[in-house]
C-alpha cells in the first residue's frame, strides 16, 4: 500500500502551501492565496506516471520552496520554484543506486539545502547536499551501521549544526549531527534503551535545545531534552500520562515559545497538548476534534502570524486542515480542503 503524505510550509511571502498525495500517490500542491487567508483549488505537481512513497520541502536561501521524494521506481526526485513562478518539473537527484522510502530535508546554516533518506535494500542512512557551486553532492553514506534506519526526522541545534534522530529496524532511537570542524559524529544511540520507538519528531524549545518526541513500541509518548548548549540529553521521560496512547505524532512551536504537540489516539482521534509555559511541563491533552472523521498521516506549520495550523488525511481520504484562530489560542474546528 503507498502511504499518504501531506508537507506543509511557508512561502517566502507568508503563505503557507502543502504538498501531498493522493491515494495512488500521485503529488499534489495547494496554496494559501493569501498569507493566513483561504485556499487555491489543488493541483497537479508531478508527473502522474511517477508517483511517490516519501516526501519531504525544504526552503532555498533565497525564499524558494523545493520539493524531494521517493519514486516507485525507486529514485530521489526533487522539484523546485522558479524565479518566473510555477514549478520546475521533475528531476532525478544524483544517485539512485540505493535510495528508499523514508525521507527528510534540512538547512544548513550558511542556506544550503540537505536531503537524508534511508535505502531500499541495505536501510543504510544517505544525504546529499547543494554545494556552493550549484548542483548536488551525490549520494554520500552518512555512516548507519548494521543497525540500518528506518523513520527518521531532522533538527537544527541552536548553532545551526544539523542532527538526525532515526529509529533503526531494530526499533532503537539513534541520532548523528554535524561537527564543528565538518562531517558527521557517527551513530550513537540516544538515552534510555528500555523502550523501543516506532515514530519520531523533533522540534526546537525556546531556549535553542532540541527536544525529541517519540511513541515507543507500547504507543506511550516518550521525551528526550537535549541540555543547554548543544550537549547531552535528558534521558527518556514520559511526555503525559503514560496511560494515554498515541500512534502518530507532530510538535509546533506556539507563538509565545511554547511547544504544542498533536498526536492521533490508537483509535485515530486527534488530541492536543501544549507546555504550559516556555520549556515547562505540558497539559493533560484534550480532543481536537470531535465529529466522525478520524485522522492519519498528521502534518504541522505555523501561519506567518504565528498560529499553527494542522494538515491531515482523513480516514475517509480526504483532505483537511484545522487551525488556531489566534496564535496561542483554541482551534477553530475540521474543515476539508
Amino acid at each position: 500500500m503507498i502511504p499518504r503524505i501531506v508537507q506543509p510550509i511557508l512561502n517566502a511571502d507568508g503563505r503557507l502551501e502543502i504538498f501531498f498525495t493522493d491515494y495512488n500517490g500521485i503529488v499534489f500542491h495547494q496554496y494559501q492565496t493569501t498569507p493566513g487567508g483561504g485556499w487555491s483549488p489543488s493541483a497537479l505537481l508531478a508527473t502522474e506516471d511517477n508517483k511517490a512513497l516519501g516526501m519531504a520541502v525544504g526552503r532555498n536561501s533565497d525564499g524558494r520552496l523545493e520539493v524531494f521524494y521517493i519514486g516507485t521506481d525507486g529514485g530521489l526526485y526533487h522539484i523546485w520554484q522558479v524565479v518566473t513562478g510555477g514549478y520546475s518539473g521533475q528531476y532525478l537527484l544524483g544517485s539512485d543506486n540505493d535510495s528508499g522510502q523514508q525521507i527528510a530535508a534540512g538547512q544548513n546554516r550558511d542556506g544550503r539545502l540537505e536531503v537524508f533518506y534511508t535505502g531500499t535494500g541495505s536501510r543504510q542512512l544517505y544525504h546529499t547536499w547543494q554545494l556552493a557551486s550549484g548542483g548536488w553532492s551525490g549520494e554520500n553514506n552518512l555512516g548507519s551501521s548494521s543497525d540500518a534506519a528506518d523513520r527518521l526526522t531532522v533538527g537544527e541545534n541552536s548553532d545551526g549544526r544539523l542532527e538526525v534522530f532515526y529509529i533503526g529496524t531494530n526499533l532503537r532511537l539513534y541520532h548523528n549531527w554535524q561537527l564543528e570542524t565538518g562531517g558527521w559524529s557517527g551513530e550513537y544511540l540516544l538515552g534510555s534503551t528500555n523502550n523501543y520507538a516506532t515514530y519520531i519528531t523533533v522540534a526546537r524549545n525556546s531556549n535553542g535545545t532540541l527536544r525529541v518526541i517519540y511513541v515507543g513500541t507500547n504507543n506511550v509518548l516518550y521525551t528526550n531534552v537535549q541540555g543547554m548548549g548543544n550537549n547531552g540529553w535528558s534521558g527518556e521521560q514520559y511526555l503525559i500520562n503514560p496511560q494515554v496512547t498515541a500512534g502518530n505524532v507532530v510538535i509546533g512551536q506556539n507563538k509565545d515559545g511554547r511547544l504544542e504537540v498533536i498526536f492521533t489516539g490508537l483509535n485515530n482521534v486527534l488530541y492536543h497538548t501544549a507546555q504550559l509555559e516556555p520549556g515547562g511541563a505540558f497539559a493533560d491533552p484534550m480532543q481536537l476534534q470531535t465529529n466522525d472523521i478520524k485522522a492519519q498521516y498528521i502534518s504541522l506549520a505555523a501561519n506567518r502570524d504565528g498560529r499553527l495550523e494542522l494538515f491531515y488525511i482523513g480516514t475517509d481520504n480526504n483532505l483537511y486542515h484545522n487551525w488556531q484562530t489566534t496564535a496561542n489560542g483554541s482551534w477553530n474546528g475540521q474543515a476539508q480542503l
